[in-house]
């Protein structure tokens, strides 16, 4: 009997996705860290903002952690 190739790719994906599932659980009393920092800096430059502002107003964007 032949099989399609489409039929035997999509159970090798789903394999693939079944292995990846359990892969990440984990059991009662384990413990899990995790910790990482992002820093946003945006190169922003812009004019006055325009009506209804008040007059001259800018827009300031600035850098965040």
């Amino acid at each position: 009997m032949k099989c399609n190739d489409k039929v035997v790719k999509l159970l090798v994906v789903a394999g693939a996705l079944a292995a990846a599932g359990s892969a990440a659980a984990q059991s009662k009393g384990q413990w899990a860290v995790s910790v990482g920092a992002n820093q946003i800096r945006p190169d922003v430059t812009s004019g006055a903002i325009s009506a209804p502002a008040l007059p001259n107003s800018f827009g300031d964007v600035s850098k965040d952690t």
